[in-house]
């Protein structure tokens, strides 16, 4: 018999329907083909246990008994995003029965269908035209229909679920006429591969170019400890000749049995509907929990271990019965399902509190800040990369679908501050200064090109002789206060804002007057300042309405506000956005993200006028770039400090100042061609 080739699988209306997807698809292959690394390319994600059948060999009821708090839709969007920045390109959405999810629609829009591929796995019953054309509409490609005999009368008993047989046939059929790509999963025991059944099943799948998923027995739920129904190596060996012969008949949705081996975690993972994550469907082991860590790290630790660091050519779960014997039996004794990998995996035990420093923090899901809208879009995700003792966890940047505001969520809890905000926090601490020739020459860079020539151009706008009152909100360690003073001389009075207390200390040394507090939230007498003064800070605030209303109500009327702020909508910002890497992204400091528009609208929103928008160089968004693209590269921190330092100090002083010097020509050269930077500095006046 002739053997079919692989790609015969990649239908035409395929290609032009998804060719994203296709492109991300070979370089992922190209990858695992490769690479010594593993890449993540599927995830199966039980988004619901509910079910309306109670089969024979299920084991969803034991996930089901838990006091767990299922994932909220906002949870599961983001752990799909996630899974997107790892590069995954298929999803399959299983059970319980996923038919019955009213969030599903949700949940796929969020794997942006047209550069993945989305499958779901059911039973078939709930099925019907029109909900199957929905399923088509809304990107969904492909979908797995659970047939566990060829014969009517053995299905049904085995689903407990009468004319469930006829279902299912009516569904695949109805998955053909509409264009949905239908598959057929069928559940091997011992010996099955002998049987009637089995062979007329397969005849069928290959007369009709069905997918055709050989899913082996596992000794739990229903057929806990019954390891007589694990299959044997001769079963193995047929169902591995049929996929030589026929590649639509296979073992796997995603990476092939065979040459490769098992891809639990090394290419695959499953998620729960709680948010434990799982080497994949059948080997019921947690290796942590999405509300607690990111899918990478948990990756990253399962893959020490050489069960998921390796291939292996059986499947671990259902064929390794030393593997089920010793590792997955723990699961017979657990009174929390599914066990923890640290009660399996002694030699694993601690390793995360031993890694580093960092831990979960309290997050929260907000509104759109700008227009209180609930309903948004992911746009991507990303986590902390410049300091090794803030937070692990992975923030989503959401695009509220009413205002098109773009904005962190979820954020960090205000109550989390200190952490995400470290001793060694840039503006936090004194700046690193020096004599030499190199350092005098920077200073004067700076003071025409940087913050010292805004502030400059502000102070211009009032007579030579005005005696006046400044506020910098959020004003670190005083250093644009310094400015002022230098400027003004003994015509202003200086006042700085800021949470954290060292700032505040440094601030108050250097003779300006301080306040210590969130902005806020803090009583500050009305109509007092002349002049307020905002670098880089409004990004960083729970509520941006409340802190421009806030700066409106401190400024004598025609009193004048110097907003800097990062500009998501220049040209840099536009495309490198798209990534997670983009530098003023800064996670998770940086809250909430403007464009001109956005930010004129608030400000007139609080009896603000916009007088103009100037657009400056910002060298360290480029650097905080490449930083995080370097580390996610390498995943050692050390060589992306090295490469593009985010701490000035004595020893990178010189290659520190050549890399801003650099990145500043590349935002000049932006400016030029295009009129905008990612910086915008924004002069409003109170009416």
């Amino acid at each position: 018999m002739l053997r079919e080739s692989k790609l015969s699988l990649i239908g035409l209306g395929l290609i032009c329907r998804k060719p994203l997807f296709i492109g991300r698809a070979a370089v992922r292959y190209l990858q695992n083909r490769f690479s010594r690394g593993h890449f993540l390319a599927g995830v199966s994600f039980a988004t619901t246990y509910d079910c309306n059948f109670d089969c024979t060999h299920c084991y969803a009821k034991n996930f089901r008994n838990t006091d767990k708090k299922p994932l909220s839709l906002e949870e599961k969007k983001r752990v799909i995003q996630e899974c997107l920045d790892l590069g995954a390109i298929a999803f399959d959405f299983v059970g319980g029965e996923i038919g019955l999810s009213d969030e599903l629609e949700d949940l796929v829009s969020s794997c942006r269908p047209y550069m993945s591929y989305v499958s779901l796995t059911t039973n078939g019953y709930a099925m019907d035209r029109e909900k199957l054309k929905k399923f088509r509409s809304w990107g969904i490609d492909k979908i797995n229909i659970s047939i566990d005999s060829w014969f009517e009368e053995e299905h049904d008993h085995f689903r407990n679920k009468p004319g469930s047989y006829k279902k299912c046939f009516q569904t695949l059929q109805l998955c053909r006429e509409i264009g949905l790509t239908p598959a057929i999963i069928m559940t091997v025991v011992k010996n099955a591969t002998r049987s009637d059944s089995f062979k007329k099943m397969t005849a069928f799948a290959i007369k009709n170019k069905i997918q055709l998923v050989f899913t082996p027995a596992i000794p739990f739920g229903k057929w806990q400890e019954h390891s007589e129904l694990l299959i044997t190596a001769e079963d193995a060996g047929e169902i591995k000749r049929l996929h030589e012969l026929h590649p639509f008949l296979t073992r796997d949705n995603y990476i092939n049995m065979g040459k490769y081996g098992c891809p639990a975690f090394k290419q695959v993972s499953y998620i729960t509907e709680y948010g434990d994550v799982l080497p994949c469907a059948f080997s019921h082991i947690a290796f942590g929990n999405v509300r607690n860590e990111t899918i990478d790290s948990i990756r990253r630790r399962a893959l020490t271990l050489d069960y998921f660091g390796k291939y292996h050519q059986c499947c671990l779960a259902a064929e390794d019965k030393d593997f089920i014997a010793q590792r997955l039996s723990k699961n017979y004794t657990t009174t929390a399902y599914p066990v923890e990998a640290k009660e399996v995996f002694q030699e694993i035990a601690g390793w995360p509190e031993r890694r580093s420093m960092k831990r979960g923090i309290k997050k929260i899901f907000v509104k759109c800040p700008l227009c209180g809208n609930n309903d948004y879009k992911i746009k991507v995700s990303g986590q902390e990369h410049e300091f090794d003792n803030t937070t692990d966890d992975s923030f989503c940047v959401a695009v509220c679908k009413k205002c098109g505001f773009i904005y962190l969520n979820p954020r960090p809890d205000t109550s989390e501050l200190n952490t995400i905000y470290p001793e060694n926090y840039y503006c936090h601490i004194d700046a690193v200064k020096t004599n030499s020739p190199l350092g005098t020459l920077k200073e004067k860079l700076l003071s025409e090109m940087g913050f010292p020539k805004r502030i400059r151009q502000l102070l211009k706008r009032y007579p030579a002789d005005a005696r006046l009152k400044v506020i910098d909100i959020g004003c670190g360690n005083g250093l644009a206060l310094d400015v002022f003073k230098t400027i003004g001389g003994g015509r202003l009075s200086t006042y700085g804002i800021d949470f954290d207390e060292n700032a505040v200390s440094i601030t108050s040394k250097k003779g300006h007057n301080t306040y210590q507090g969130v902005f806020e939230t803090m009583m500050i007498p009305q109509d007092k300042f002349d002049v307020a003064y905002s670098s880089n800070v409004i990004e960083h605030v729970a509520d941006p309405s409340i802190f421009m209303k806030n700066a409106s109500a401190i400024l004598k009327p025609g009193g004048l506000f110097l907003c800097e702020t990062p500009n998501i909508d220049s040209p840099e910002a536009r495309v490198l956005s798209r990534t997670r890497h983009w530098g003023g992204y800064h996670f998770p400091r940086h809250w909430t993200f403007f464009t001109p528009a956005h930010i004129a609208k608030l400000g007139e929103k609080f009896g603000l006028e916009v007088l103009g928008i100037e657009y400056f160089p910002v060298p360290i968004f480029w650097i905080w770039t490449f930083h995080s693209l370097i580390f996610s590269m390498t995943k050692n921190k050390k060589i992306a400090d090295i490469l593009f330092p985010l701490m000035e100090n004595k020893s990178n002083y010189i290659y520190s100042f050549l890399l801003k010097v650099n990145f500043t020509l590349w935002d000049y050269l932006i400016k030029i061609f295009t009129g905008r930077t990612a910086l915008m500095c924004v002069t409003l006046r109170k009416k």
